[in-house]
């Protein structure tokens, strides 16, 4: 029973760091997000990846979409689709939005058509 105290009390201060220095390379990491997309948009040809910066290289936004799964519900027969967002629990970002576009295959699974990551929710973003 100790240990596991212990154990606790060490992710419990393992957190803490996280929180005060998660921060600290945010710009940078987030910036991987441009390998990604470079990658995302040469396994998954015709998709589209687009990344918006501000005029200082800080993140705004983000769309994908995903060719594959457009060209499955297209063949599949699918004419519909649903849009929904939800807030991000980010440190950094933390007011921002992930919206997603989804129709369901000829299985009935849930097929994710394109996301969004959005500072708001608005009638400008859903479009």
């Amino acid at each position: 029973m100790y240990e596991l105290n212990v154990i606790k009390a060490q992710i419990l201060r393992d957190r803490i760091d996280i929180l005060h220095q998660g921060g600290k390379f945010y710009n940078d990491d987030w910036c991987k997000l441009r390998e990604w997309s470079r990658t995302f948009q040469q396994e998954n040809e015709g998709s589209l990846v687009d990344i918006q910066v501000d005029d200082d290289g800080k993140f705004l936004r983000m769309f994908v979409s995903v060719k594959p799964c457009i060209d499955i519900a297209l063949a599949c027969g699918m004419q519909f689709s649903a849009v929904d967002a939800t807030h991000t629990k980010h440190l950094q970002y933390r007011f921002g939005m992930i919206h997603m576009l989804t129709t369901r295959d000829s299985n009935n699974k849930l097929l994710p058509l394109a996301w969004a990551i959005c500072e708001t929710e608005s009638q400008s973003t859903y479009r």
